[in-house]
């Protein structure tokens, strides 16, 4: 229960209570945003990947879209993480994780390189 004695003391309480003004705190907390997951849109056209470079996040997930004739594939050059062949108008995904290869190439046409540029946490 609030008692009003005069009205001094209820600013005091009000601005208190809105601005935080705890002097036991040494520093406010920090709230770290979290970046939503993106999608990323790659494709395939002239035996090249299209953007060659992307940057990502931890969450996102990035798509290959084959547009060419034959079937490529998106390989981690350790060979980490694979899409499998895409064929003709198919697509593939990944997710992106913490600390995963960023470098990719295709395993049928290994001169298709790409890479992902991995934000920092």
């Amino acid at each position: 229960m609030v008692r009003l004695i005069a009205p001094g003391i209820v600013i005091a309480f009000v601005v208190g209570v809105l601005g935080g003004c705890n002097t036991d705190d040494p520093e406010p907390t920090q709230v770290k945003q979290a970046t939503a997951a993106r999608e990323h849109q790659v494709e395939i056209k002239g035996l090249n990947f299209v953007p060659a470079t992307i940057d990502v996040n931890v969450g996102d997930t990035v798509t290959w879209t084959n547009r060419d004739f034959v079937p490529h594939t998106a390989t981690a050059s350790d060979k980490s993480w694979d899409t499998g062949a895409i064929n003709k108008d198919e697509s593939k995904s990944v997710v992106i994780g913490s600390g995963m290869e960023t470098d990719y190439f295709c395993i049928f046409h290994p001169n298709m390189e790409g890479s992902m540029t991995l934000a920092s946490d």
